[in-house]
Parts: structure tokens; sequence; C-alpha cells
């Protein structure tokens, strides 16, 4: 069957008047590509045998160590909108089933992720039925405390450095089966009447808190733990005449004569004292 030829190109025009032969050209690339193909076979079979490493040992047995590869696998991911999680609990249909201690992991989401606000804490209080935690405090102004109005068996505010003793006082008047009360990081306390329920007493970071609390303390009969660390204007002089279980007083002032007799001692499970000075002198 006769070929058809098209028009003769310039690019054909040049090939031949330069005289270059594109059937050796072919052959030379072919055989290039060939030469690198095996290159890169010898190289891939050298890397295996670097990694069958053969360890010989004093007794002559060869042991073969083989690398394992690893995989990395990626997991897919959601960037979570948080104040948009937060907003979510307002449109439940019902809340009822919520009890204390899922609203209490709530408080610390919300802390932990700096989400604290009013609308938060008015949610906090009004869904509490016999235990209201709230661990961050912060931004929360002294009015809005009144907003706790229940008769809570269990009371923790932390990080309150706007509480002041008289809407803390106004709380705890309505309060009498409480008997665990935990208010940490408030600066403007001085001093406020603890019911004689409490079981558990936590002040911690309350550093101006006065030596005159005692008076209160000391008529807690049913007092089990005290936690009283970094109170820092506690003095030398404030005593202890009620026996606990657990007592924490870290970093203080206070001095050996804060135990005003070894039968108080006698109930004592655990004591931490540790950056007492005062003691240990």
């Amino acid at each position: 069957m006769p070929s058809i030829k098209g028009p003769r190109s310039a690019l054909t025009d040049f090939i031949e008047e330069s005289g270059i032969d594109i059937k050796q050209l072919k052959k030379r690339t072919e055989q290039k590509e060939t030469n690198e193909i095996n290159e890169i076979d010898k190289s891939e079979k050298e890397e295996m045998a670097g990694n069958n490493k053969i360890i010989e040992e004093n007794t002559c047995k060869k042991v073969v160590v083989k690398r394992k590869k690893i995989i990395k696998i990626e997991q897919p991911y959601e960037i979570l909108n948080l104040e948009s999680t937060k907003n979510q609990i307002f449109e439940l249909p019902s809340v009822e089933f919520i009890d204390d201690l899922i609203l209490e992991k709530y408080s610390f989401y919300l802390s932990k992720n700096k989400l604290m606000d009013l609308k938060m804490f008015k949610f906090l209080v009004e869904n509490s039925k016999e235990s209201l935690v709230v661990y961050d405090c912060s931004n929360i102004l002294d009015k809005d405390y009144l907003w706790i109005c229940k008769n809570y068996s269990r009371l923790e505010l932390h990080y309150c450095g706007q509480l002041t003793e008289k809407t803390l006082n106004d709380i705890l008047m309505k309060m009498k089966k409480l008997d665990i009360l935990k208010i940490t990081g408030a600066f403007l306390l001085h001093d406020f009447k603890i019911p004689k329920t409490i079981k558990s007493l936590d002040l911690s970071n309350c550093s101006r808190i006065k030596d005159s609390i005692f008076k209160k303390i000391n008529k807690l009969q049913k007092l089990e733990e005290l936690r009283l660390s970094y109170c820092y204007s506690l003095t030398e002089k404030c005593r202890l005449t009620v026996s606990v279980k657990r007592l924490f007083i870290c970093q203080t002032k206070i001095s050996q004569i804060f135990f005003s007799s070894t039968s108080i001692l006698q109930n004592l499970e655990v004591l931490s004292v540790k950056k007492c000075p005062n003691f240990f002198s």
C-alpha cells in the first residue's frame, strides 16, 4: 500500500541539511534511559542491603535486624468554635437531666477555655441543685453573686476577686445545710460569718484573711478539713483549737503555737506546712 506523504516541514529540511541521523539519536536516547533505570535498581538494592544489617556477636551467632517502616497517618479533625459550642447548651429542650456532676465538669471546661461570663454563671447557679461549683469567677461582679439564693450543701467559688464580705455573708445566711465551702482567690475578704455546719473549709489564696477568722473556725465542731495556704495576712499569733483530719496551711506566718495543744493532733491524718519558716524556727 503506497504511503501518503504530507508536505515537508521546515524542521525536516533543517535535519537533512544538518546531517542529523534521527534513528541513531533515538537509539542513544533509549540506551541512556536504560542505563539510568539500571543505576536506580542498583542503588535500591544497596539501600535494602544496608537496611538488613548483620550483627555478629561473640558467639558468632548472626542476627538479622530489619528496619520497620513507619507509616504516619493523619487523622481528620475539625476546628471547634468554642463560642458557638458554649451557647449550644441554651438550645437544649430541657436541662433537667443535667446533674451537678455534669455541671461541675462543664464549669471546668468554661474555666479552662476562658469562656466564663455572667450568662454562663447564671446558668450554673440556676441549674445546680445541691452543689454549685464555679471554677472561674474572675469576671463576676460583686452584685452578681446575689443570684446565688439556693440552699446548697456544697459551694465552691474560685478566683472570686470581686466578692465582698457583705455579699458573702448574705449568701451564706440562706444556706442551712452547707458542709463544703471553698472560697479561693477572694482578696477583698478579711473576715466573714461561717455556718456551723461546715465540714470542709478552703480559703486558699485569700491573701487578706486576718487572724480574727479563727474565732469562727474554732467554733466549727464538725470541721474535718481546713485549707488556708497562701493566706499571707495570717500572723504567728493565730491559733487552732479545733481538731481536724486534714490541714493545709502552706506559705503562711504561723508559728509553733498555732496548735494550742497536742490533743488536737490526735485525729490529724494529713498535714502540709511547707514554706512556713516561723513554724520550724
